[in-house]
């Protein structure tokens, strides 16, 4: 039994240093072939923008109402003990 164990071990600590050969020889010592630029031109178009405002000028819009302003707490923000996260907010 112990033989066998120290067998997958050998075989795993193989299968792992072929893997990384083979990562290295991939990554950094096979040289890549420089891609020749096309002489291709390309030619850009700009367009003009129009935004049309017209559905902002609805009657739905016109009905809208401001929203109440929210004034800041007296006491001022933050928790009780502003070390300990599981306090709760003033």
């Amino acid at each position: 039994m112990e033989k066998r164990q120290k067998y997958l071990i050998l075989v795993l600590i193989l299968t792992v240093i072929i893997f990384m050969a083979t990562l290295l020889w991939q990554n950094v010592f096979k040289k890549t072939e420089a891609i020749p630029a096309s002489p291709v031109k390309v030619s850009v178009r700009l367009q003009e923008i129009k935004i049309n405002f017209d559905p902002l000028k609805t009657s739905v819009f016109k009905d809208l109402q401001p929203l109440p302003l929210i004034l800041p707490p007296e006491e001022g923000p933050g928790r009780e003990e502003p070390d300990n996260p599981f306090t709760p907010y003033k």
